[in-house]
């Protein structure tokens, strides 16, 4: 059997039964307080403590092993991606990124409303990798010469504190591509 966990756009469901019975595990909307705008759970991860953890419309949203209640983190944003590195867990918005080190409540707002990559029509606020020390957001740009697109990497360095973005180059014959797909680990 097992413990497995689905992040849907009508909440989170869960089974204990190796999927045979599934069961309502959170609906933003009906949390006292919460005042989400959807039911949307956008992303879904177990932290280093075995914590659920939730991606939701409203903020994060974080439960105990052994537990049935949630707690939030509220971002006043969509929630769109998390990630779990070596000993934190990593959550961002379109334009925030948040650490939470194992062991600890306090969340720590790395950047709020900062990510804007040096590029132009933004990024993709759909994915999330990261290391301890790193954290990897991928974009998807508008290559110059107005076919496919060059893909580039935001990476925040915590031990510095600053954003760069990275163009990520593909070699197919010897000769670079106009696209690309990236693989993120832990992502």
């Amino acid at each position: 059997s097992g413990h497995a966990v689905a992040a849907t756009l009508l909440g989170a469901f869960e089974t204990v039964d190796g999927g045979t019975t599934w069961t309502l595990a959170l609906d933003p909307t009906t949390e006292a307080g919460w005042n989400c705008p959807t039911q949307a759970i956008r992303s879904v991860v177990f932290s280093n403590n075995s914590t659920l953890v939730l991606a939701t419309d409203c903020g994060v949203a974080l439960r105990a092993p052994g537990t049935k209640t949630f707690t939030l983190f509220r971002t006043n944003a969509q929630v769109t991606a998390l990630a779990v590195s070596q000993t934190k867990l990593w959550a961002r918005t379109a334009s925030s990124l948040f650490c939470l080190p194992d062991g600890s409540t306090q969340w720590t707002t790395l950047l709020n409303n900062g990510i804007n990559l040096p590029v132009p029509n933004g990024n993709d606020p759909y994915s999330l990798a990261a290391f301890d020390q790193f954290a990897y957001m991928p974009s998807a740009v508008p290559n110059t010469s107005g076919k496919g697109a060059a893909c580039m990497v935001a990476i925040y360095n915590a031990t510095a504190g600053t954003l760069t973005a990275e163009p990520v180059t593909s070699l197919v014959s010897g000769k670079a591509t106009e696209t690309c797909t990236v693989t993120y680990l832990g992502g």
